[in-house]
Formats: C-alpha cells, structure tokens, sequence
C-alpha cells in the first residue's frame, strides 16, 4: 500500500512539474541572427502564419523570421517594422475619422500647400530642374545614410541618441541663438547670391505663414497644439 502511494505521489509531481513547465513559456519578440522571431505561449515560434500581435499583424516565413519590407506570399505589403501597411493606413484613417478631419481637406491642404510651393519657387526664380537636381542629390545622401545605418546594432543607436541628449542639454541660450543668427546671415548671403530680394522673401514667409494657418484651420489643429507639440520635444532634449 505505501508502495502504491509512493507511486502515485511521484506521478502527480511528475503531472504538476510537466504542467508548470508548459505553462512558464511566455509570448514574446527574439531578435535572432536571421531577423526577428516570436516566441508563442505553448514554447514554439510563428512560422508560415500570420500573427496578430498588440493590435498590428506580422508575417513570418517558413523559418519563423518575421519579413521586412516587403510582399507576403498571399500577396500583402509590410513596412520596416514588419507591420502590415493596410493595417498602418486603416490605424491613420481612423485618426482622421477621430480628428474630423475629410480627405477634402487633406486634399485641399496639399492643393494650397502645392500652389504656395510653386509661386514661391516663381518669385526665386528656381526651375523644375533645380529642384530635380536638388532631389537626386536628396536621394543620393538618404542612400548613403541607409546605408551606414545599416550597420548600426540597437545598442549604437541608444549611444547615439544619448550622445544627441547630453549635447543638447549643454546647450546655452547663448549658443541657439549663435547659431540661429549664423543661419540667418548664411541664408541671406545664399539669397543674395541667387537674385532673391528681401521683400520677395517677406512675402514668400508671409505667403507660408496664411497658407499654414489656413491648413491648421481645416485640420483643427490650434496654436496650443503646436505649442504642447514643442515644449515635449525641449523637455525630451533637456531645454
């Protein structure tokens, strides 16, 4: 009898180790060598499927890598981050429907924004073909500065970003106004240069300034938005 009761208490340990050990598993991102894998809650990893996870859903291969940039096999975009675009864009309209803000006048914003562009590009005398250079030339630095980030681990970009921090922390009012005066006088010197007079610049800011307060009333967005926008981008470098 005591035999059959040292039996029977092993095999229910045994039971309970087996359960706890099932149940210590927890969902949860990897970032292996191949590219980022996701642990499920049974202990084994997505792959081949579809996974929904904190609202947003992500692919991941026959090898349980999650796809980057790029097209599913059944035919569906993801971003950088892995997520599904549609669902990206779905998350923006909903943010629009929250906002009220219409695609009319999202279009309208653009439209004014275009046609203040171009007016201003006519008073500077800039050319459709100054502003292609401008833009290969734009291209060619972002393919260049991918390209270095490429290389960056996580840990390079936090010592940067802490690096940015404590620069801009040091910073004196002093110094930001130095240097906002030295981008006046270089701006001016470029203008000077280009033909640009002092009034047809007044009136390109004050052309800018109507079409901007202009798409803020469309969109809803107020002053005080704006405002709220800026003082958590100081308190975030330490101003």
């Amino acid at each position: 009898m005591r035999l059959l009761k040292k039996i029977a208490a092993v095999g229910i340990a045994a039971v309970l180790a087996a359960g706890m050990c099932m149940s210590s598993f927890a969902a949860g991102w990897e970032n292996s060598p191949a590219g980022w894998v996701y642990q499920l809650t049974d202990g084994s990893f997505a792959a081949n499927t579809w996974e929904q996870i904190n609202g947003a859903w992500y692919y991941f291969n026959e090898n349980g890598i999650m796809l980057e940039n790029g097209i599913t096999p059944d035919g569906y975009t993801v971003g950088a981050d892995g997520a599904w675009v549609e669902n990206i864009a779905r998350q923006a309209q909903q943010a629009m429907d929250q906002a009220g803000i219409t695609e009319e006048q999202v279009s309208q914003a653009a439209s004014d924004a275009a046609a203040l562009a171009q007016q201003a590009m006519d008073q500077a005398g800039i050319t459709q073909a100054d502003v292609d250079a401008a833009a290969a030339q734009g291209q060619e630095i972002l393919s260049q500065a991918q390209e270095a980030a490429s290389g960056l681990t996580e840990n390079d970009v936090n010592q940067i970003m802490q690096a940015a921090q404590e620069a801009a922390s040091s910073l004196t009012e002093n110094d930001v106004n130095q240097m906002v005066n030295e981008g006046v006088t270089q701006a001016q010197q470029a203008a000077a240069d280009a033909g640009i007079t002092e009034e047809q610049i007044n009136q390109s800011i004050a052309d800018a300034a109507s079409a901007a307060q202009q798409a803020m009333d469309q969109t809803g967005i107020t002053q005080d938005d704006i405002t709220s926008a800026l003082n958590a981008a100081a308190a975030w470098f330490g101003f």
